[in-house]
């Protein structure tokens, strides 16, 4: 799985062993957004592999795009509508990896 993230274009950001989890991000700088503060948009993928009870891997991959935006705070994300190309990335992941 983590050896089939970069072919989809996204680096891998999180791992967690325990809970089976990876993260992974893509950054889109070619995205506009209609506030002063915004920075870029961000593509992010949440990888879940559970065991069902028959046996065999389930996977639960979730896409999301968030915008960035520089606050006074700091960098802050706020949560769009997934991207066309995140929900792709998502759908074809599982094929990628031959599940």
């Amino acid at each position: 799985m983590k050896s089939q993230i970069p072919v989809l274009g996204y680096t891998q950001t999180s791992i967690d062993v325990e809970n089976h989890r990876i993260t992974a991000r893509k950054y889109d700088r070619e995205a506009r957004f209609a506030d002063t503060r915004f920075q870029r948009m961000i593509e992010r993928l949440t990888i879940e592999v559970g065991s069902p009870a028959e046996g065999g891997a389930h996977l639960r991959i979730g896409a999301h795009t968030l915008a960035e935006l520089a606050t006074q705070r700091g960098p802050t994300e706020i949560e769009q509508s997934a991207a066309p190309g995140a929900r792709a990335a998502a759908q074809k992941l599982p094929e990628v990896c031959g599940s």
